[in-house]
């Protein structure tokens, strides 16, 4: 029986079919509003940038009215006279009226130029006192030049503060531009002020020719600067205004004063004609930076007019937008609802059952020939019922359904495939090293036995360390490849002399303290992990803590088994990396490529999980780490009848723990102990001395 249009199950459905155009012209809506957003943004930066560039203008213009004033005050006192009194009084008006504008620029609402601006202000506040003190004895003098000095490098670093406020990076770099060219302008001021006085007494005071030199060098400096940062119209109107025979002029009397002789004869020059050079390039310069602020203000306003158009385009396309999409949405939901509502049963049946069902059987298999068999019976009865008999675009979707399940169950057996087949390699591979290095671990026994040379039998157990750490790789290689290490203990070995063949195998076994380990043994069966996994934390600890600290191994009896901790005193770790750490411990996961550079932590975690014990870091930041192993009494052994092994701190280490083989039966260890007490090396015979080498972080 049809139903009513107006059933309540049918507009269920239509409402299921809405919803995602729904939350899809949401996320428009938020994506228009986060474009909104970043376009207002826009705008007020820069309308900031064109804030800063009024500021910029302003502090540019009190540098070079100040900078005219220190000239013609040090003019007044050469030449005295009213005139120049005149001079200095109407430079100081153009001063004041400058200073004028810089604050009300700089009184605008920037609060990240507080700081340099206050500073500023604070100095030009003391301006009329050094006015002053400019024109009166020398000692005075002195002051004055120096407070004009602070007052312009104070403005200076205002100008200097200005790019970073601007987060747009082409305006910011105009501005950078500004504040170099600005600070070139202030050097050749200086240069200005101090070769007039050399030319007026004909000579170099002392120490003046080195301050000449060093603001040369500091204004091409800042010009180079400018020529970095500026863009091509900057440059190019810098070079068409600061040229001409008054810029010719003042270049060749500084670098003739400069680089010449420095004779009465030569350093005889007409102070006046080079003042006017000078100023005139100082002229130019403060063209140059007028002109770039007022660049930099049609650049901002540009960008200003700009974002805005952006966010009324931004708004009314995404109000278009959502409106037509729910349009659109009403008019195909009741045409749609019925076949989108089987072709959904179905999918869903395909996401939900079928095809986790077939990538779990495909994902656990363990030999090819399953993973292919899994795959072509579960590709084969894929339901039909994706299609439904049309050939329209929901009858392909649903075909695209069905290749989509298809494809995913081949990509999950082929990844099964890829697993096995690594593992495989990873194993045979491993297999073939640590046979190669079980021989040459023999065959350095050998040599080791023949050897009397003190010095060759140093360099021998040193490659026989080698070896060891070598072998331990292999077997890493093994266990994470689901292989086994291959070691086997069968008798009985104390705790002792399990966690000195571990040290042995790290490169700076000497650095290991051991104590409170008597009277501990451990069962045959989790010998060799236990030491695999005492020997990774021991080179973690010695690799991560200074070289000259030791790494010390305790252990205490608990009802629970024996608790062995390693600690070093290196860095430590954070606490979140301490949490993540102890996590994956306590889970041992697979092998991939992100785990890849802490492929020690992966062994420590399986070699723990294997024999049921239990790993946890501790540590604070700076205080080092300490690896907590907790071995079950479960792997422990009664100590009757066993006592500790002979095991000097050098290959001996590592022979002495492994099982016995025949051509080892002739071995006296008193005799090896005998040569390795000669050698002037500093290994310890002690039977508390192992030590390896630094250590914190990813156990890698």
């Amino acid at each position: 029986m049809r139903r009513a249009a107006g059933s309540p199950r049918l507009r269920s459905i239509r409402l299921q079919l809405l919803l995602p155009i729904l939350i899809s012209t949401l996320g428009l809506g938020a994506l228009g509003t986060q474009q909104t957003s970043t376009a207002l943004a826009a705008e007020d930066d820069a309308v900031r940038a064109r804030v800063l560039a009024g500021t910029a203008t302003a502090t540019v213009g009190l540098i070079h009215e100040l900078e005219r004033e220190v000239a013609e005050t040090g003019a007044l006192r050469l030449r005295n006279g009213h005139m120049a009194d005149q001079i200095v009084t109407t430079q100081r008006r153009r001063t004041d009226a400058a200073l004028a504008r810089y604050r009300a620029a700089t009184r605008l609402d920037v609060p990240e130029l507080f700081s340099p601006v206050t500073t500023a202000d604070n100095a030009l506040a003391g301006l009329p006192t050094t006015r002053g003190q400019a024109l009166g004895g020398a000692g005075e003098q002195r002051v004055a030049d120096q407070s004009y000095r602070s007052v312009l490098t104070l403005l200076l670093a205002v100008a200097e503060a200005l790019p970073a406020l601007i987060d747009d990076a082409t305006l910011a770099t105009k501005t950078r531009a500004i504040a170099a060219l600005a600070a070139a302008g202030h050097l050749a001021a200086e240069e200005r002020d101090l070769l007039r006085g050399v030319f007026t007494r004909g000579a170099f005071a002392p120490g003046e020719l080195s301050t000449l030199a060093a603001l040369v060098g500091s204004a091409e400096a800042r010009q180079a600067e400018f020529y970095r940062v500026a863009d091509d119209g900057g440059r190019a109107t810098y070079d068409h205004t600061v040229k001409g025979p008054d810029v010719d002029v003042a270049r060749a009397l500084r670098d003739d004063a400069l680089t010449g002789d420095q004779t009465p004869d030569r350093l005889r020059v007409d102070p006046d004609a080079w003042y006017v050079a000078q100023t005139q390039l100082l002229r130019r310069l403060y063209t140059v930076q007028i002109s770039l602020a007022t660049d930099l203000d049609d650049a901002a306003y540009a960008r200003q007019e700009g974002a805005r158009r952006s966010t009324v385009l931004t708004l009314a396309l995404t109000g278009a937008v959502a409106v037509l999409s729910v349009l659109a949405a009403l008019m195909l939901s009741a045409k749609t609802a019925r076949r989108l509502r089987r072709l959904r049963r179905a999918a869903l049946n395909v996401a939900t059952e079928s095809l986790p069902a077939a990538i779990a059987a495909v994902s656990v298999a363990t030999e090819p020939g399953v993973v292919r068999d899994t795959h072509l019976a579960v590709a084969s009865a894929t339901d039909s019922s994706l299609t439904a008999g049309f050939d329209d675009e929901i009858g392909q979707v649903g075909g695209a359904f069905g290749t989509l399940h298809r494809q995913a169950l081949r990509l999950a057996a082929d990844q099964a495939l890829l697993r096995i087949d690594v593992a495989a390699t990873l194993v045979a591979l491993s297999r073939r090293g640590q046979a190669l290095i079980n021989r040459q671990l023999q065959l350095l026994d050998d040599l080791e036995r023949t050897e009397s040379d003190p010095d060759t039998l140093a360099q021998l157990f040193a490659l026989d360390h080698l070896a060891a750490r070598m072998r331990r790789n292999e077997e890493n290689l093994l266990l994470l490849a689901g292989g086994e290490p291959g070691r086997r203990f069968s008798q009985v070995e104390l705790l002792e002399d399990v966690v000195r063949a571990a040290a042995a195998e790290i490169e700076e076994y000497p650095r290991v303290d051991t104590s409170d380990l008597a009277g501990l043994a451990i069962v045959g069966a989790a010998v060799a992990d236990l030491v695999h996994l005492l020997a990774e934390l021991l080179e973690n600890a010695a690799t991560f803590s200074p070289p000259d600290s030791r790494v010390s191994v305790t252990a205490r009896q608990s009802i629970d088994g024996v608790d062995i901790t390693i600690y070093d005193q290196g860095i430590g770790m954070a606490d979140n990396s301490l949490v993540e750490v102890n996590a994956r411990l306590a889970q041992p996961a697979a092998l991939t490529a992100a785990l890849a550079g802490t492929m020690g932590l992966l062994v420590v975690a399986r070699l723990a999980a294997r024999q049921g014990i239990e790993v946890t870091l501790r540590s604070h930041t700076g205080n080092g780490t300490a690896a907590l192993v907790r071995v079950p009494n479960g792997l422990l052994a009664p100590v009757t009848g066993l006592r500790p092994r002979t095991a000097p701190s050098g290959p001996v280490a590592r022979a002495f723990l492994r099982p016995p083989e025949p051509d080892h039966a002739a071995i006296d260890p008193e005799e090896i102990r005998s040569r390795l007490s000669s050698l002037a090396i500093g290994i310890s015979a002690a039977a508390g001395h192992l030590s390896p080498h630094p250590g914190r972080a990813d156990l890698d």
